[in-house]
């Protein structure tokens, strides 16, 4: 895994603050390259664990304590945005419980659940084109969830009519709908090598899986 992340992290799809740091945490949080350097130019970085309690003259963590000051304000960035939980059913009669649909892309989940209630009339259907994806927790996670968004898109692709509707929202990331204008030649060759790809990235992401499987 960690070989996985430096060839990631070399194509500049994966990034991280610290380069002399692996991280074991990953959340899927989204920074441009330049917020990236941004962060890297903080230096004074505390690494003892996770914070224990705030006090009036220090900050005790898991691995020690850190003198502070009367006066120091402290703001607290740690808590999760959203927490990985046990999938549910996304329809369930007149219950809908929202989840991701499509790994780290939230509003596009939201988006097409919204579609899907609208366009479908069977919970059985709907489920089917809608199976959530947990939020990442560690770096494990990161195959797992990337293996089922790739058999989700598989899923999506099969049914003309979503599939259409994915490709012209905004939020999928196509660049370009179905209907209209033809697409340019450089989007058309980055289609053309998504697809060429595709095959192997998910015989690899399988690979991966079994191997974390096999480790449990």
């Amino acid at each position: 895994m960690g070989d996985l992340f430096v060839r990631l992290e070399q194509r500049a799809q994966m990034l991280r603050i610290d380069r002399n740091v692996m991280p074991t945490i990953y959340r899927g949080a989204t920074l441009s390259i330049f917020e990236v350097e941004v962060l890297r130019t903080i230096r004074n970085v505390v690494r003892k664990g996770y914070l224990k309690r705030v006090g009036r003259d220090n900050l005790t963590l898991d691995q020690g304590t850190i003198d502070g000051k009367p006066d120091d304000l402290y703001v607290d960035c740690t808590a999760r945005g959203i927490n990985r939980r046990p999938p549910v059913p996304i329809f369930a009669g007149d219950r809908i419980t929202l989840q991701m649909v499509r790994a780290g892309r939230v509003s596009l989940s939201a988006a097409v659940i919204g579609h899907i209630e609208a366009s479908y009339s069977s919970d059985g259907i709907k489920n089917d084109l809608c199976i959530p994806i947990p939020a990442p927790d560690v770096t494990d996670d990161w195959p797992r969830d990337m293996l089922t968004d790739f058999r989700i898109a598989q899923r999506w692709a099969a049914d003309k009519a979503l599939r259409t509707w994915v490709a012209n929202h905004r939020l999928s990331g196509a660049g370009f709908g179905t209907t209209g204008s033809s697409p340019s030649p450089e989007a058309a060759r980055i289609r053309a090598r998504i697809k060429e790809a595709r095959p192997r990235a998910e015989a690899n992401l399988e690979r991966l899986v079994a191997d974390l499987d096999r480790r449990r």
